[in-house]
C-alpha cells in the first residue's frame, strides 16, 4: 500500500517537473522569449526603430506612445523570469535610449 502511494507521488512529481520545464524552457513562448533576449543584446543605444525591428525580428508585443518623451516597446521574454519582458525606450527623435532586459 505504501509503495503504491509513493509511486503515485513520484509520478505526480515527474509530471509537475515536466510541466514546469515545458512552460519555462521548451514551449513556443519560452523559445521566442529566449530569441528576444538574444536579439535585445544586439540592440545598440541610438539605433532607430527600423534597426530595432530588423534586429528583433519583428514588431513588439506592446507599444506605448509617451508623447513628448518618445515611445516604449515591450517584447516578451521567457516566462521563467521574474519580470518576463524586454523594454526598449526611444526618444522623440526615434533613437534608442535604453534597453531593459528581464530580471
Amino acid at each position: 500500500m505504501l509503495r503504491r502511494v509513493l509511486q503515485g507521488l513520484a509520478v505526480l512529481l515527474f509530471i509537475g517537473i515536466g510541466v514546469v520545464v515545458y512552460r519555462g524552457v521548451l514551449s513556443p513562448a519560452a523559445r521566442q522569449g529566449f530569441k528576444n533576449i538574444d536579439a535585445s543584446e544586439r540592440v545598440k543605444k541610438r539605433s532607430t526603430s527600423a534597426e530595432v525591428l530588423r534586429v528583433m525580428g519583428g514588431p513588439p508585443a506592446q507599444e506605448f506612445n509617451l508623447g513628448l518623451d518618445g515611445k516604449l516597446w515591450i517584447y516578451p521574454a521567457p516566462p521563467i523570469y521574474m519580470q518576463p519582458q524586454i523594454a526598449i525606450r526611444f526618444d522623440p527623435q526615434d533613437r534608442v535610449v535604453y534597453v531593459l532586459p528581464p530580471e
